[in-house]
């Protein structure tokens, strides 16, 4: 895209925010929790795994929501995230096809050829 770039030598990507750096060289806030470098989550001052971004609504839960979530605030256990597209299945789709691990591409394989174990 457009916009201004990093200022670190060798680096094309964008800078980020009032920044002068993209988020591999800086450009973003680090995590609050000492020893940790990753970038903070959304407008807190935490990483994901450290409590920042965005929770699960679910009560009592402590969980991140699901990041392709856009209109849920509930982690993948709760509901949260793409859903299997094979009809009648509600489990979380972990795939580009969007099939769950039991409808999946791997699945398929593994129905073949129990179907055709004879010929082996």
């Amino acid at each position: 895209g457009g916009g201004k770039r990093c200022e670190e030598l060798g680096c094309d990507k964008s800078a980020r925010g009032s920044t002068k750096r993209c988020k591999n060289h800086g450009g973003v806030e680090r995590c609050e929790v000492p020893g940790c470098n990753t970038g903070a989550a959304g407008s807190t001052t935490r990483c994901r795994l450290h409590g920042g971004g965005k929770r699960c609504e679910e009560p009592g839960c402590d969980k991140g929501a699901a990041e392709d979530s856009a209109s849920s605030s509930r982690c993948i256990a709760h509901g949260g995230g793409k859903r299997c597209s094979e009809l009648g299945c509600n489990n979380s789709a972990r795939n580009r096809a969007g099939k769950c691990g039991s409808h999946g591409e791997r699945a398929a394989e593994q129905q073949w050829f129990l179907g055709h174990a004879g010929l082996y």
